[in-house]
């Protein structure tokens, strides 16, 4: 079963009566919808529903859809996907920003680049506890394990060797023939 969300919603004079006085005003974040003129507002627990914002089909926010580049009017794109009138400004055109930015990096590292849009830009760092980096706070223990063993302390600063030592094989674990031919002839079982 698929799940249904419904909002308070009436006719334009039934959800006018959502005034705090008639009825309770819409609280924070309820939704109410008018079905008369396909209004949807939004509560914010102080204003009366003839007193808050809302938005349908043709406004938004008072605003009217357009393809005319009028006041009071939002510019939508005409039959072609273009939008009609001057647009202010180079943003339809832009090759770099108007104003150039500095990216900055804090903390750890550090380094900046000017940024206009008109390229990439890379930020040279420095790290600033590069110090501290070049030994481990505290020693390591690296062993080797098995056949081979031997193990050094490591703390990063110089390189560390292993005194190795390898265990010899009493026997094979699998015995083998030695066997000669030719004119010597004999063989082993090892």
């Amino acid at each position: 079963m698929a799940n249904v969300i419904k909002f308070k919603r009436g006719t334009t004079a039934n959800v006018a009566k959502l005034n705090g006085v008639d009825l309770p005003l819409l609280q924070e974040g309820e939704i109410a919808i008018d079905i008369t003129t396909k209004t949807i507002k939004v509560g914010d627990g102080l204003t009366a529903w003839n007193n808050l914002r809302g938005i349908n089909a043709d406004t938004l926010d008072s605003f009217h859809a357009s393809q005319n580049a009028d006041a009071n009017n939002v510019a939508v794109r005409n039959a072609d996907g273009k939008l009609v009138g001057d647009i202010l400004g180079n943003s339809e055109t832009a090759t770099k920003l108007k104003t150039s930015r500095t990216l900055s990096l804090s903390g750890d590292a550090t380094g900046s680049a000017s940024f206009d849009g008109s390229a990439n830009a890379t930020i040279a760092t420095t790290v600033n506890n590069a110090a501290q980096a070049a030994k481990l706070t505290t020693a390591r223990t690296i062993a080797l394990s098995g056949d081979a063993s031997g193990s050094a302390s490591f703390d990063g600063t110089a390189n560390a060797t292993i005194a190795t030592t390898v265990a010899k094989a009493a026997k094979l674990t699998t015995a083998r023939t030695i066997a000669l031919s030719g004119d010597a002839s004999g063989s082993t079982t090892q």
